[in-house]
């Protein structure tokens, strides 16, 4: 499926757009490096303490975790599908995510105008953040 964008008063340039779509396809990438790095998906601890090191552990981690790049991207893609109306958000998710077609429920005219407002304000956040590039696994 040929990812475009509509020509109307919120559209970017067409290599930003691209990224857009593909940092969003990295929704799921991002998430599971933020639930690695809570430990959620590792095999739980003995509860004794380890080391002599002193200071707040828990603290460390959620300072790294506010710092790292894929939570950032998270909240980003997560603010901006808030803009969407929630009938439109699933078809529009699975149409980016998966290619799939849009539901029959709504015009496909208004899921596309719904993708593109969602597709932008993911940019435009990415953009005002300061993020773009400083993804570590390409450092």
């Amino acid at each position: 499926m040929k990812e475009y964008q509509r020509k109307n008063q919120w559209t970017i340039p067409a290599d930003m757009w691209m990224k857009t779509i593909w940092t969003i396809r990295g929704y799921s990438r991002y998430r599971d490096e933020v639930y690695g790095m809570l430990g959620l998906s590792a095999v739980a601890s003995d509860g004794q303490p380890h080391g002599s090191g002193t200071g707040d552990p828990t603290f460390r981690q959620a300072a790294e975790l506010m710092e790292n790049y894929s939570y950032q991207m998270i909240k980003v893609i997560d603010d901006s599908l808030a803009l969407v109306p929630v009938e439109y958000r699933k078809g529009v998710w699975d149409n980016i995510q998966y290619h799939t077609k849009y539901p029959d429920d709504a015009a496909r005219n208004t899921y596309g105008h719904w993708k593109q407002i969602f597709v932008v304000a993911v940019a435009m956040k990415i953009e005002k953040s300061g993020h773009q590039g400083k993804n570590k696994a390409v450092e």
